[in-house]
């Protein structure tokens, strides 16, 4: 065999292996309880449909569902077009697994279009195996979307991810587009103007702390309201009814939207809250709900009123105090070229505040649609108020805590 092919090869086999470890994370549960619980109305091709169209929705596939009746229920055709972000977040660490270990191969190109070629082959496959009278994946979406996904990730984490492959940083180990697209952009950088090039790493920097120590925080609230309310959540489990099969179904549902809870919670500690349910909606200055689907999951939602959780929105103001304070040995750059404190602290200010913006809107954005039918066509965070809410705060908080971190220096003891 061709060794320039090698690359290729391996790509392509470890997408496959992707498909099916983020297809069998559901499928194996639901298999053995299947066997476990043997039922002569419920065959294992319903568990498969079930995981693979649970794994093209985490993809950003439209799964259509026709009318019809459930538990003596009628319901109207309806789509589901939120991203289980669970699984979702599966497929892209081991996409940039893959890619980190391309960045050391001989050739990135060959290694994409082997990788890239097979996830979008095997995800059409999928399209094709889950069809049924029950559900309906978009199957132009079904090929473009899970593809799109993974070749993102696979090709910015070979050309700019961690080359853990080799010990040092060396050149020779380095696959050659991933020097020349590195040295492009080093020249690209330097051939910005002083004033957004200073400032271009710190605020990437601050930018994206400032999203991670929210979500962390979202994370901890979300595992505290989980444990608070688990009296509500188990009452819930039993109102539904369900056998072990259902109950399983149920659980690796909503362990697969996990990530959207502390997207929504994120949210709720920046102000603007989220909505389950066309019409609804939950914030620190209140919740207003209707009837909610029976997910255990949403027995934790917080309904504190203005009195008592008004003050969770200053978290974002202090976490944008804490991230560029933390990202003060990059801005030395930004003290030597500006003349004046309060020019040097504004820039670094509206960058900081411009990045975590935009990265908490695309994360509203994945983390919200449509979940059901009627009200629950919309279940989620307005991301262009997160956006507004959150640039404003971190703005503000950013230029207070710059006017001490970005002070400039003295050129002339310099």
């Amino acid at each position: 065999m061709n060794r320039a092919l090698i690359p290729a090869l391996v790509a392509a086999l470890e997408a496959a292996l992707i498909i099916a470890i983020g297809i069998g994370i559901t499928l194996a549960p639901l298999t053995v309880v299947w066997l476990v619980e043997p039922d002569p109305n419920f065959s294992w091709v319903s568990n498969f449909l079930i995981a693979a169209n649970l794994w093209l929705a985490a993809h950003g596939v439209e799964i259509l569902i026709p009318a019809g009746e459930l538990s003596g229920i009628e319901f109207d055709a309806f789509s589901i077009a939120a991203m289980p972000l669970g699984l979702t977040l599966i497929t892209v660490f081991l996409a940039y697994r893959l890619g980190s270990r391309l960045s050391s191969s001989g050739s990135l190109v060959l290694g994409w279009a082997g990788g890239i070629g097979s996830f979008g082959f095997i995800s059409l496959l999928v399209s094709q195996a889950a069809m049924s009278e029950y559900a309906e994946a978009v199957q132009w979406q079904a090929v473009l979307s899970p593809t799109l996904v993974f070749a993102i990730t696979v090709i910015l984490s070979s050309l700019i991810g961690k080359n853990f492959m080799i010990a040092s940083a060396s050149e020779q180990s380095e696959a050659a587009e991933r020097r020349v697209i590195r040295a492009s952009m080093g020249k690209l950088k330097k051939s910005l103007h002083w004033s957004l090039r200073v400032v271009l790493d710190p605020a990437i920097r601050a930018g994206t702390m400032i999203t991670l120590l929210t979500l962390i925080a979202a994370s901890v609230l979300t595992a505290i309201l989980l444990a608070v309310n688990w009296v509500e959540i188990i009452r819930l489990y039993e109102a539904l009814q369900i056998t072990i099969v259902g109950g399983v179904v149920v659980t690796l549902g909503q362990l697969a939207i996990l990530p959207n809870l502390i997207v929504y919670v994120a949210s709720w500690l920046i102000g603007p809250g989220f909505a389950i349910g066309i019409g609804s909606n939950v914030s620190p200055l209140g919740t207003n709900l209707g009837p909610l689907p029976a997910i255990p999951v949403f027995g934790a939602i917080p309904s504190e009123t203005l009195e008592r959780s008004i003050w969770v929105v200053l978290l974002l103001g202090l976490f944008s105090i804490i991230a560029v304070a933390i990202s003060r040995k990059s801005t030395a750059d930004i003290r030597w070229e500006y003349a004046t404190g309060f020019a040097a602290s504004a820039s670094l200010a509206l960058g900081v505040a411009l990045v975590a913006s935009v990265e908490l809107m695309l994360l509203a954005v994945v983390a919200s649609g449509a979940m059901g039918p009627g009200r629950l066509q919309f279940v989620g965070v307005d991301p262009i108020a997160v956006g507004l809410v959150s640039f404003v705060v971190v703005f503000i908080s950013s230029f207070l805590a710059g006017l001490i971190v970005a002070r400039p220096e003295d050129k002339r003891q310099r």
